[in-house]
């Protein structure tokens, strides 16, 4: 007989689990489930999250699933007003059999420690998850368990059983995974949320690798580029001793012309996350008690940079749309000693700050990243003073006209097909409104044998 995969463990008592999550909807909200989604939830137990993720789908559909037929009519008792809801009494190794169809999302909150074969339980998930689809793992930090009190006791699994976001990557992704984000959920948990893809992802070696495309400025490969660029800087961000085929660290920083005062006043892990594909305080100089702003902020680096030229009277906004790069940015300001730097999660064509405000904007290796660069433009626009500065680095193509080139893997993501021309970059600044458009020089930064590192300058009259 098939040994199965996932045994039945242990529910913990109602009461700690109501004190780890009061408000257990703001934890599903947390998690990215919407209205109008399929979900499972995994190992439900006594239906506890089921109950929210049921209210919050609302007109979608939830499916509890659970090894214990106890536990299980415990879930139907806390969700009997809801009308969303059906229920499997079953292994999670008979998930693709006992599924039938597709679903968006499936949720396993506080077991995933437990699992002998991780990597086979996530296959089962992705065999009924639709393309794109989500996979959360709700897991306990990896802190010595005599750390995570609940109502006066140690609670969770063995220190030895608790594993960190890198280690459940490590054991999800070979499964058909990609990392998108991990968000914390405190007092001693986090999610990791991974999205179904339809290959699996081998950046490393993607600078050698290189598909000729003939639809000029497409989105090449099959990934939404917005979730290729999370997943991929979630990697930089939870891995930065990988090798992705670019420069990056504080060497890199440091061949860019990265002043040797700013990288030994900076600790060290602020560095090991930069991907400089340029430097853009080369452009202009930035003074004391200035407002800057930078866009696609990464781990912060370039913003501590720029939090140590304006001072204490100054200020920095750092803005990125990987939720894992904003937490690592700012704890890095932090480590560094930085109060006058703050980073939020944003668009770089949405950015939640008054017209005006800034002296300069900064940007490194991040706009050709942006879907609407037009609107990007415009946002600098919008959020710069007259006289205000605008000097970024940036990947630009080289290449014949009507031919684009991608990359095997992640291509927009990795600063390939996204990509514009010099002309093109200048012309968009221009319709934007802004004057003194300047091509500064190339970084000799390479992400491709197409694309280079460059350096631009220009100023809002």
């Amino acid at each position: 007989m098939q040994e199965k995969i996932f045994p039945a463990t242990l529910m913990p008592d109602p009461d700690w689990w109501h004190t780890l999550w009061p408000d257990p909807d703001a934890t599903i909200a947390k998690l990215g489930i919407h209205a109008g989604l399929a979900v499972v939830d995994l190992c439900c137990g006594d239906g506890y999250f089921t109950a929210a993720i049921a209210r919050r789908v609302g007109t979608g559909r939830v499916i509890g699933f659970d090894l214990d037929p106890t536990l299980l009519e415990q879930a139907k008792a806390a969700c009997q007003e809801q009308t969303n809801c059906t229920w499997i009494n079953g292994d999670a190794s008979d998930l693709g059999r006992l599924i039938n169809g597709k679903v968006d999302y499936v949720l396993i909150a506080n077991t995933f420690h437990g699992v002998p074969d991780p990597t086979a339980l996530s296959r089962e998930v992705a065999a009924i998850l639709k393309r794109d689809g989500k996979f959360a793992i709700v897991n306990w930090h990896p802190r010595p368990r005599e750390e995570t009190t609940v109502l006066g006791q140690p609670r969770g699994p063995r220190t030895d059983m608790r594993m960190s976001p890198e280690a459940v990557q490590a054991v999800v992704e070979p499964a058909g995974f990609g990392l998108e984000s991990v968000v914390d959920l405190g007092p001693y948990h986090y999610g990791a949320i991974f999205v179904a893809t339809t290959r699996l992802d081998n950046t490393a070696n993607h600078s050698t690798h290189w598909i000729e495309m003939s639809d000029n400025h497409s989105h090449c490969g099959e990934k939404n580029p917005l979730d290729q660029i999370r997943m991929l800087y979630t990697k930089l961000a939870l891995q930065p001793g990988r090798d992705f085929g670019w420069g990056k660290g504080m060497e890199n920083a440091r061949q860019l012309g990265y002043a040797d005062d700013w990288l030994a006043c900076l600790p060290d892990v602020v560095w090991e996350s930069a991907a400089a594909v340029g430097n853009p305080f080369g452009v202009g100089p930035i003074h004391r008690g200035e407002t800057v702003i930078d866009l696609g902020c990464g781990a912060g680096a370039d913003a501590c940079v720029a939090a140590l030229l304006v001072g204490t009277a100054g200020k920095v906004y750092g803005f990125d749309v990987t939720p894992a790069m904003v937490a690592k940015a700012r704890s890095n300001a932090e480590v560094a000693g930085l109060s006058q730097v703050e980073f939020r999660e944003a668009d770089m064509g949405h950015l939640d700050l008054a017209d005006a405000i800034a002296d300069v904007v900064i940007s490194n290796g991040a706009i050709n990243l942006a879907l609407d660069k037009p609107k990007v433009f415009a946002e600098v626009f919008r959020v710069l003073r007259s006289g205000g500065r605008f000097q970024f680095a940036d990947m630009v193509r080289e290449r014949e006209e009507g031919v684009a080139y991608c990359s095997s893997d992640s291509s927009w993501a990795d600063c390939v097909s996204g990509t514009l021309e010099v002309e093109e970059v200048k012309v968009l600044l221009h319709k934007a409104g802004f004057t003194g458009v300047q091509l500064i020089g190339s970084t000799g930064y390479k992400t491709s044998s197409t694309t280079v590192g460059v350096t631009f300058s220009a100023r809002k009259p």
